[in-house]
């Protein structure tokens, strides 16, 4: 999936870039908070359709209660995700599965992070979308982190197939440094506890074994920084000098934190605000730099198909056996598949990467046995018409999506 790298994380109540911003820039990512459906819905019309969006679900998330533990929160959980999916995988390309969970004081925390991230994984992989574990950021991260992905490992070994495609961080407490002429350190005196931003993304990917990041969250206060001045500069490390240090297979996406100050935590304001605004909506040199980074951003190609397609178990082969001369014939063993099996083998025989996603949209209309002449897709993701209307073009026929009615049109 080509697509510009980097972005903002904002939220549906508090704030975020506006379509003409958005439009302007070219944003690349927004990542935002899902708390209700009615207001996730009304921002998403507030985004163009070449941003991505990356959303966040966390116990607040409409449905969920804030309770992973009591009985029926699976069946609950699943509904929330299957939901957030259907509504939005037009523009939604990754889920973030809880935020900051090494902060809870829950026992089993790292195994159910885990189970969280593997269960909605399981579902969005469907839409084409991706799906990865939430986020760490306390002080003991290395160690949660590394505790999650033990679980990880072991069911990924006994299904024989990825269950997570990646997982997200938020590598706060990092200072950013530019060598050479010009060059700079933000914070110019870190202290002891502070890394640099890419080595602790690093060290994060080998704990995660390999597995790509996406930086959900990642920025500094104005007094940790040092300053506004020194808050600029420390953006356009972060995005110029750190996250590019990293290719699409090890760096999914990044967005900075955050849009605005009213999207901090209580007190994360004036001296201690994160905001490229701040809390009396004014622009910090911040937000200059961030513009700059975000209409400069390299387009790259997000490894999502692959990632995806390695989230299924492989379709086994049969193996080739020679006929004997004399003995009599041997039956090759079979694999039995089931009608949805059969039906993604047929569609991704000429675009093996092309997302297959049978319950909505163009794939429920190409399942009917009337339109099997449609043939296999010729490409990997919708197109859009000049009135506005998703087509989709296959072997032998052009098609349109009248979303308002659930019809399609031949084109040609």
């Amino acid at each position: 999936m080509l697509a510009k790298r980097f972005g903002i994380a904002g939220n549906v109540h508090t704030g975020y870039p506006d379509l003409v911003y958005s439009r302007t820039v070219k944003l690349g990512w927004l990542r935002s908070l899902v708390l209700d459906f009615g207001s996730w819905e009304a921002m998403l019309q507030q985004v163009p359709n070449d941003t991505c969006v990356a959303a966040v679900v966390t116990g607040q998330t409409q449905g969920l209660n804030n309770d992973f533990w009591s009985e029926g929160w699976k069946e609950r959980y699943e509904a929330c995700i299957t939901e957030l999916c259907e509504r939005s995988y037009k523009k939604l390309r990754l889920i973030e599965f809880t935020n900051e969970w090494d902060f809870w004081d829950n026992e089993d925390r790292a195994q159910k992070a885990a189970e969280l991230a593997m269960i909605g994984t399981n579902i969005c992989k469907r839409y084409g979308i991706l799906g990865v574990l939430g986020s760490v950021a306390s002080a003991d991260w290395k160690a949660q982190l590394a505790s999650a992905f033990a679980v990880i490992d072991r069911v990924e070994s006994e299904l024989g197939y990825e269950v997570v495609h990646g997982f997200a961080f938020h590598p706060y407490v990092s200072y950013v440094e530019r060598e050479g002429d010009g060059g700079f350190r933000v914070p110019a005196d870190p202290g002891e506890d502070w890394e640099r931003l890419s080595d602790k993304i690093r060290v994060a990917i080998d704990i995660a074994g390999g597995r790509p990041v996406a930086i959900t969250e990642g920025g500094i206060k104005v007094e940790d920084a040092g300053g506004l001045d020194e808050q600029q500069l420390y953006v356009h490390g972060f995005f110029q000098d750190e996250l590019s240090q990293f290719d699409p297979d090890e760096l999914l996406m990044a967005t900075y934190f955050c849009w605005c100050d009213q999207n901090g935590a209580p007190g994360e304001q004036g001296m201690q605000g994160f905001g490229l605004i701040n809390e009396n909506g004014r622009l910090r040199p911040a937000y200059n730099a961030a513009t700059y980074q975000f209409q400069n951003a390299p387009v790259v190609n997000i490894p999502v198909q692959r990632l995806i397609a390695n989230s299924y178990p492989e379709v086994e082969q049969p193996p080739v056996v020679p006929e004997p001369p004399i003995q009599p014939p041997v039956q090759i063993p079979t694999r039995t598949v089931t009608v949805q099996e059969a039906m993604s083998i047929r569609w991704r025989a000429l675009v093996p990467t092309a997302v297959y996603n049978h319950d909505f949209g163009f794939e429920r209309h190409w399942r009917a046995p009337e339109n099997a002449w449609w043939g296999s897709p010729l490409t990997e993701s919708e197109l859009l018409l000049e009135d506005e209307r998703p087509v989709r073009i296959f072997a032998n026929a052009v098609i349109a999506y009248n979303g308002s009615d659930d019809t399609v049109e031949v084109l040609s």
